[in-house]
């Protein structure tokens, strides 16, 4: 029925006196009882998690009408892109006839200047019609196009992919709609007259996430990053040099790097000239590079120390040459004073963390979280922090985050971790930005004899290997792969020998790692040979 003749429809019922109960739908009279969804809060829930997975341009399926249900759908969309700063782009709200025979497919006709990366419905049918839409255009789902759904339909469990959906409880809508009817039947006021019902939000697999740099650049990923054969004659011939500044080397991580830099700029005969480790030290740091500088090397690999007191110094020596940075970039820097930036995937980093969390206490109920993020504003570093506390917030409502709480070097860690648990002594799990702060957590804990907390983290060291093995306390990993990413910083810096442009970030995907894979990923990761006493314990 369309909506003028739904409008007079209801009209006439009233005329006719019958005591009756709109469900998901409102007239402008405010003396007729309704019970309606949460369609705002929904809608803006389901917009926001786009954003949140990197998404800037966001498609929604409205129908074509006037009912308070469609536009309360489109105020929640536009007050997501309002409140996260993305600019609203009324070529990216979509209206179609549910009532029309011959629908035209939303994408044809050049309806759009660029594709959306993204799309939501915001009804079932409208559900149905973005997914057939996409599949009739030849969009892969979410490869081309994320999709998030709404309705109840049991089939987005089961759909190929799995499908993100606001879900609208119509058995609880019915009965409250019933328990209505039967107080206006006995004569019971009713108040207030519009009842509203909660929607869910469950998050699978048709939307991915973008990972972009701290401009908002999309990733390139490290596989688009090619030489051919006469690039690869002038590279050999150059005699160019390149010099490494790391922030630390006494990781897995940092040999790691270090090892596929050397070992992928050695093919094309390009010259590692100096290798520093400032040990998280940021005023060797700035030291290290002036003696860099003395070097004249032809780029430079920096991984910075900190935000502020490097920022001055990577920003002089971009002047003088390549510069390709390693995980973050600092303040003050801009995009023309480096050539490149190479990093993990954070958002995913970040939620495959917050994922092992969930999945580890899914099946228990009131569960208490803490989060231990990194204070220094780090871009990157942020994407991965603020991903694991959404997928905790948005995938798990059986769990809560009762603390916040920041660190700004790691030696700090062990006291940030005492006052949380002495303010929440009922956490009982714990997100920690990466590896090493990890293990000053852990250190905490045992302190308080806490060793029932379970722990998520990032990255894949020796030590914290050794507990994850034990199924002491680390619950799972998600691990970058540190020699990939040093293939992609050396790759990198190929090209600005080559003086390519187009590179601006490089994203590398993580890999998660739980304790029964950890023999194996060990290898696949550190490559090399997993410590005998990791083998022993990888049946935990």
């Amino acid at each position: 029925m369309a909506c003028g003749k739904r409008i007079a429809g209801i009209r006439k019922i009233k005329r006719s006196g019958i005591p009756f109960v709109c469900v998901e739908r409102k007239t402008k009279d405010d003396e007729i009882p309704a019970v309606l969804s949460e369609n705002e809060e929904a809608m803006f829930r389901g917009t926001r998690h786009l954003i949140r997975s990197g998404h800037k341009s966001i498609g929604i399926l409205l129908e074509d009408c006037d009912l308070l249900n469609c536009q309360e759908r489109l105020a929640g969309y536009q007050r997501a892109l309002e409140e996260y700063k993305v600019p609203f782009d009324k070529k990216l709200v979509c209206r179609v006839n549910l009532y029309r025979q011959e629908e035209e497919n939303i994408f044809d006709k050049a309806r759009f200047d660029t594709l959306p990366s993204a799309f939501i419905a915001s009804g079932n049918t409208l559900t149905l019609k973005l997914l057939k839409n996409a599949d009739d255009y030849g969009l892969k789902c979410p490869d081309d196009i994320s999709i998030v759904g709404f309705g109840d339909d049991e089939w987005s469990g089961i759909f190929n992919p799995s499908l993100t959906i606001l879900r609208q409880d119509t058995a609880g809508t019915a009965k409250r709609a019933v328990e209505v009817m039967m107080k206006i039947m006995k004569g019971n006021p009713i108040a207030p007259t519009v009842v509203r019902m909660p929607i869910g939000f469950t998050v699978r697999k048709s939307t991915r996430v973008i990972n972009r740099g701290p401009f908002g650049e999309i990733a390139v990923p490290p596989e688009a990053i090619l030489v051919d054969t006469a690039e690869e004659e002038y590279l050999k011939k150059g005699q160019f040099k390149v010099a490494i500044a790391f922030h630390c080397m006494d990781t897995e991580w940092s040999r790691l790097q270090e090892m596929a830099i050397r070992d992928t700029l050695a093919r094309y005969n390009v010259q590692v000239v100096a290798v520093m480790d400032a040990n998280f030290n940021a005023q060797l740091q700035v030291t290290q590079l002036d003696a860099l500088r003395m070097q004249k090397p032809d780029a430079i690999i920096g991984v910075p120390v900190d935000e502020n007191i490097t920022a001055g110094k990577f920003k002089e020596l971009s002047r003088l040459t390549k510069m390709i940075l390693i995980g973050n970039i600092p303040q003050g820097i801009d995009q023309n004073d480096y050539y490149s930036c190479v990093s993990v995937n954070e958002r995913e980093n970040g939620q495959n963390a917050g994922n092992i969390l969930g999945e580890y206490f899914k099946e228990r109920t009131h569960i208490k979280l803490g989060l231990l993020n990194h204070g220094l504003p780090f871009h990157m570093t942020r994407q991965r922090d603020n991903a694991a506390e959404q997928v905790l917030t948005e995938n798990y409502t059986n769990l809560q985050i009762v603390s916040r709480k920041n660190f700004y070097q790691i030696q700090n860690v062990y006291d940030t971790c005492l006052q949380m648990m002495r303010e929440h002594p009922e956490i009982s799990g714990l997100y920690v930005s990466w590896e090493r702060p990890a293990m000053e957590a852990i250190r905490a804990l045992r302190a308080l004899g806490r060793t029932d907390v379970a722990i998520s983290t990032v990255d894949l060291d020796l030590e914290i290997a050794a507990y994850m093995a034990r199924g002491e306390m680390v619950r799972g990993i998600s691990a970058q792969r540190p020699y990939e990413q040093g293939e992609a910083a050396a790759m990198i810096t190929i090209q600005a020998l080559l003086g390519k442009k187009g590179y601006k970030f490089v994203g590398v995907q993580p890999v998660v790692v739980y304790p029964r894979e950890l023999t194996r990923y060990w290898r696949e990761i550190i490559r090399k040979p997993a410590p005998e006493f990791l083998k022993l314990h990888k049946s935990h």
